[in-house]
C-alpha cells in the first residue's frame, strides 16, 4: 500500500501547491498493522501540527483532483488541537497509560520513533488521548516536549492504569454492554467462574493483567494460579486453571483471532499463566 500512495502522493503535489497546500507521506502503526496516508499541510495556517488522511478503498475511484478536494474539506473540518494542554507535563502524567502488543510486533516498531518496554510476553508502548483526534503513542520527542523522563511516564502510566482497572464477571459484563464478544459467548459454557478485565474505558485494556493488582482481586476467586486468555488488546478473560482444558482454550482463542475480530484488534493466539511470580506464556 505504501507504494500505491506514494505514486499517487506525487502526482497530486503539484495540484497542491496551485491550491496553497503540501502534501507529504505518513504512516501510522496501529497494533501490528501499519497504515500509509497523506499529510496534507496549510501553509496559511501558523501551525506544528497537521492532519494525515489514511487510505480508504473509495481513494481507487476518485480522479487525483477530487481526492485533493477531499483531502482540504478535511482540514477544514479537522478541530484544533490545545497544544498548551497537549504539552502540559500535568496533564500528560494524568493521562498517559500502556497498552500492551503482542512481542512479534518488535521488528515493526524498531524503526519508529515510539517508546517501548519488551517483556517475556508483550511489548509495552504509551499513550495519551488526544481528544477527537484518538490516542498518541508516545515517542521520545513528545516526552522531550513535556520535559518527562521514560522513568516517570511508566510510573505513571501503570498507576493510571490501576486507578482505572476493572474487574467483573463475565455476567456483569454482559449485563453492562447488552451483548457478548465472541470469545465471551464461547466461555459461556464453560464451567468455572469467568470474569473479565479491562479498564473503565474499555481501551487497551489488556494491560491490566499485568498488574499486581489484578492478580491479588482474581486470585481470590480463582486460586493461587489462573488463566489469562487474550480477547482483545482491550480485554482479557479469566478463568480458573485446568490442566485438562488447556489445549480447548487454545484452540478458542485461535478461532475467535480468526473469525471475529479485525486485525487491528488482535493481541496473541496464546493463552498464559498468571500466579504470584507475574504473567508468563503458557501455551
Amino acid at each position: 500500500m505504501k507504494k500505491v500512495v506514494e505514486e499517487r502522493l506525487e502526482r497530486m503535489k503539484p495540484l497542491a501547491r496551485e491550491r496553497g497546500f503540501f502534501l507529504e507521506y505518513g504512516e501510522k502503526f496501529e497494533n501490528h498493522c501499519v497504515f500509509s496516508g497523506i499529510i496534507i499541510k496549510d501553509r496559511n495556517k501558523e501551525t506544528n501540527i497537521f492532519p494525515c488522511v489514511y487510505y480508504e478503498t473509495y481513494w481507487d475511484y476518485l480522479s487525483d483532483a477530487e481526492l485533493l478536494e477531499n483531502l482540504i474539506q478535511f482540514t477544514r473540518n479537522t478541530p484544533e488541537i490545545d497544544l498548551d494542554i497537549l504539552f502540559d507535563k500535568e496533564h500528560f502524567l494524568k493521562h498517559v497509560f500502556p497498552m500492551i502488543l503482542n512481542v512479534d510486533t518488535e521488528e515493526t516498531i524498531q524503526g519508529l520513533d515510539i517508546i517501548y518496554r519488551k517483556t517475556d510476553c508483550f511489548l509495552v508502548l504509551f499513550y495519551i488521548v488526544v481528544e477527537e483526534f484518538g490516542i498518541m503513542k508516545i515517542s521520545k520527542f513528545f516526552l522531550d516536549k513535556v520535559h518527562v523522563t521514560e522513568e516517570e511516564m511508566v510510573k505513571f502510566a501503570f498507576e493510571n492504569l490501576e486507578e482505572n482497572l476493572v474487574v467483573q464477571t463475565i455476567n456483569e459484563t454482559i449485563s453492562e454492554l447488552g451483548g457478548t464478544s465472541f470469545l465471551q459467548q464461547e466461555m459461556e459454557s464453560y464451567e468455572d467462574k469467568i470474569y473479565v478485565i479491562t479498564t473503565k474505558g474499555k481501551l487497551y485494556g489488556a494491560s491490566v493483567a499485568m498488574l499486581p493488582k489484578t492478580y491479588k482481586i482474581l486470585s481470590q476467586y480463582l486460586g493461587e494460579k489462573f488463566i489469562i486468555l487474550p480477547s482483545s488488546i482491550h480485554e482479557c478473560i479469566a478463568v480458573s486453571y485446568e490442566e485438562n482444558h488447556l489445549e480447548e482454550l487454545v484452540n478458542m482463542v485461535q478461532s475467535v483471532n480468526y473469525e471475529a475480530l479485525i486485525e487491528i484488534d488482535k493481541l496473541s493466539n496464546h493463552i498464559y499463566l498468571c500466579d504470584k511470580t507475574g504473567i508468563s506464556l503458557l501455551k
